[in-house]
């Protein structure tokens, strides 16, 4: 299984996971998984199945504990790399969206029932028809930066389940967890960072 460990300490692994692997066993699916790969860890978050780059997993329970409360506080710094369809009009924005998880397994804008969830984007790359994008997620929400890119008229590409006719051109979901950031109580920091895989880097080429 193709995966690289990117950093590695007494408290922490991380772990540079690629697409089409899922952190945890999902439902009714008996692939491999990525927390089964290793022994003695804990998980302490997830991204999608289709979605490649940073996970962090705990080696003991106190760390365990405290980087599930800086997750869920809000306190850790997350920065994904997209390629969106279209370009969006502004170099920099924020989308303000409150989403809800619907019955069909979609995630999309709800100004009456949804989570607030807000995420920051900056364009990096500008082509024709497309841009590569830098998103950093200030909610967690399932599903958050497809739904709000799709919500704004800017799908990513490759995303069969928000995206639009491009998809056949793109073999797998152009989004890729690129950093997460964080500081723990011993005083430590940690910026822990995940190469582009080479899929993005032929599109920034190309």
């Amino acid at each position: 299984m193709p995966y690289k460990i990117i950093f590695e300490d007494n408290n922490l692994l991380a772990v540079d996971k690629p697409c089409n692997l899922s952190v945890i066993r999902e439902r009714k699916d008996n692939a491999p998984f990525l927390a089964d790969l290793f022994e003695n860890i804990l998980v302490v978050h997830r991204i999608d199945k289709d979605t490649s780059g940073v996970v962090i997993f705990a080696k003991n329970r106190k760390t365990h504990k405290e980087l599930c409360c800086l997750f869920s506080g809000r306190k850790v710094f997350k920065e994904y790399t997209a390629c969106v369809s279209g370009v969006p009009g502004a170099s920099r924005g924020t989308i303000d969206a409150p989403l809800r998880k619907f019955g069909s397994g979609r995630t999309a804008a709800d100004f009456q029932n949804g989570k607030p969830s807000l995420t920051e984007y900056e364009v990096l790359h500008k082509f024709s028809s497309a841009a590569l994008v830098k998103a950093n997620p200030h909610t967690g929400r399932q599903h958050q930066i497809r739904a709000h890119f799709y919500y704004i008229g800017h799908p990513l590409l490759g995303d069969k389940k928000y995206g639009d006719k491009r998809n056949s051109d793109f073999p797998r979901l152009m989004l890729h967890a690129s950093a997460v950031c964080f500081s723990l109580s011993d005083g430590k920091n940690y910026e822990i960072r995940s190469e582009l895989p080479s899929c993005f880097r032929s599109v920034i080429s190309g």
